[in-house]
């Protein structure tokens, strides 16, 4: 009896904890879309040649025309030329006032993946179409995050630390290629037998919500966080 009460306990905060997080990656955005006030709100254009315009290319979400930021509520969105927000988030401050960002959602087709970031480039939450990852606590103290050595250096500097402080969850999502993840869910819904499957693995499958791999796409909305760092 008592395994039985512990049991739905444990199912009902995982329950709860998947409301939060999705619910939090959807109201962000509808809120972001409503909040951008004129009088508060930063545009940045952008160019075919920009570095973030350059990383969008090829994917859904190319065309992004402006950067808007509002400086009051700290949140940001990516507007392609058609007036859509495809990619919106919010920019926290760490313990220096430097800006980061902290918070990230992309949507394409109807599915989402959403991204919670520190301010040691650690991903602590990842919520994706098929559920929610959330970064093991641990006792180690994080890594301070290193900085650029060379002009020109930092972007690619700076994914290396991403990749580096996240060494886990890449790993999980190369694992999680390897065995297929990216396939088995196209329609948001398990195949024949995806019960058994690793349940970690299931929720990063849904990173591959464009087709270049689970671990490719984690990689490449980390160039997108790093491009956007270097703007803020």
């Amino acid at each position: 009896m008592n395994r039985l009460i512990d049991t739905l306990i444990f199912k009902s905060k995982s329950v709860l904890c998947i409301c939060l997080m999705v619910g939090l990656h959807v109201m962000l955005p509808g809120c972001g879309q409503d909040a951008f006030a004129p009088a508060n709100t930063v545009s940045t254009p952008l160019g075919d040649a920009d570095a973030l315009s350059q990383v969008l290319a090829g994917t859904p979400m190319a065309g992004a025309r402006t950067i808007e930021f509002d400086q009051l509520t700290k949140n940001f969105r990516i507007v392609d030329e058609n007036g859509n927000a495809r990619i919106n988030g919010q920019v926290s401050s760490d313990s220096s006032g430097d800006q980061y960002v902290s918070l990230i959602t992309i949507t394409n087709g109807g599915r989402s993946v959403t991204l919670s970031i520190d301010a040691n480039k650690q991903i602590t939450n990842l919520v994706t179409s098929q559920g929610v990852w959330q970064r093991p606590v641990t006792t180690n103290a994080p890594t301070a995050p290193g900085s650029a050595t060379a002009p020109g250096a930092r972007a690619s500097s700076d994914v290396d630390q991403f990749v580096a402080a996240n060494a886990e969850l890449f790993s999980l999502a190369r694992q999680a290629d390897e065995q297929g993840y990216a396939t088995m869910s196209v329609e948001g819904q398990p195949k024949a037998g995806a019960a058994s499957l690793a349940p970690v693995l299931w929720v990063l499958g849904g990173l591959a919500f464009i087709p270049i791999g689970i671990a490719m796409s984690l990689l490449w909305i980390v160039e997108i966080v790093v491009i956007l760092n270097v703007i803020f």
